[in-house]
């Protein structure tokens, strides 16, 4: 599971099902979706990309895949769950409701069934192994466009991971020197390697041979992402101007841009801003049509996050109970 005190990029986000890309990649009979991007945890610090036609069958993918990867997000209500909802209630409580509910009175035991899975979203997975509940507040979703950044990251996501059989392992910050035969030294070095997915490298151009690389630990099936994330990259660095090369099979290189402050506007793009809102659900038939109101805008993902942890750190017992909660998705 990702670590909550750190900014996430989208290489990290993992798709639950990433064979379905090719189904649904350019599949026109689908009605909704079908690329939907769910964040789980107190503070959604587990993401999580899903293929699938409908909400509800992404979020039972969604579900399978925390049972497996991140059961510690999943829970159940135990029976002693159950008496403390009657004892509030004032209903006494009766031994049958745990196995025969027909054996008691099935109204009082409705009642207190919906007062102890009160705020918890029900999974009714037979086949989970680590719970069957998840904390209302504690996961959220939203439909991914299609043709957006995010659309694009998922895509490429999804395609490099059914190659990773094909690709040898290797350390994420390998240290990778120039071939030979290569004749100059730059700031960055697009390569392509394994399987096809494309590789870059930093370089320093003034007294070293050897690359690091950086960026997506899984490549990038496309180079000009491979070129996003070298501007990216000497943006964050404080560089103003920096060569970006491309390597050719045979050794040789040859320029495909710059990246830096002097090139914010380049034709290469930039990953879309963020936005925080506020919903209210109290369970899964209401999390679908709650409405979303916008609270600020133009955030970097970090900023967002920050202040859905704020926020959700310091929400009133009405708040919580209302299963109000601030979020944030890519403009």
């Amino acid at each position: 599971m990702p670590n909550e005190d750190r900014q996430l990029t989208r290489d990290e986000i993992p798709v639950a099902n990433p064979s379905e890309v090719e189904f649904f990649e350019d599949n026109r009979h689908v009605h909704e979706g079908p690329l939907w991007f769910f964040s789980f945890g107190a503070y959604g610090a587990t993401h999580l990309y899903v293929w699938a036609d409908g909400i509800e069958s992404a979020f039972e993918i969604a579900v399978e895949w925390l049972d497996i990867h991140a059961p510690g997000l999943l829970t159940d209500v135990t029976e002693g769950d159950y008496r403390a909802a009657a004892e509030d209630l004032g209903i006494a409580w009766d031994p049958n409701w745990m196995t025969s509910p027909e054996r008691g009175d099935e109204r009082l035991w409705e009642k207190v069934r919906e007062a102890a899975e009160a705020d918890l979203t029900v999974i009714g997975h037979t086949t989970l192994q680590h719970g069957q509940f998840i904390p209302s507040w504690e996961w959220t979703v939203s439909e991914v466009p299609k043709g957006s950044v995010e659309w694009d990251y998922a895509v490429e996501a999804s395609k490099l991971e059914n190659q990773r059989e094909e690709m040898p392992d290797y350390e994420p910050n390998k240290k990778m020197p120039l071939r030979r035969n290569t004749s100059s030294f730059n700031d960055y070095l697009i390569r392509r390697e394994h399987g096809g997915a494309f590789f870059l490298y930093r370089y320093d151009g003034w007294n070293s041979k050897t690359g690091q690389r950086i960026g997506s630990r899984r490549g990038y099936a496309y180079e000009k992402d491979a070129r996003l994330a070298a501007h990216e990259d000497a943006v964050a660095n404080d560089v103003g101007d920096a060569t970006v090369m491309r390597e050719k099979e045979d050794g040789s290189t040859y320029q495909v841009g710059h990246a830096g402050h002097g090139y914010r506007n380049n034709s290469w793009g930039s990953r879309s801003g963020f936005r925080t809102f506020i919903r209210s659900a109290r369970n899964f038939e209401e999390f679908g049509s709650a409405r979303k109101r916008t609270v600020d805008r133009g955030l970097t993902e970090d900023e967002a996050r920050r202040a859905c942890k704020a926020f959700n750190e310091s929400r009133t017992p009405a708040q919580i109970r209302r299963g109000t909660k601030m979020e944030y998705d890519s403009e």
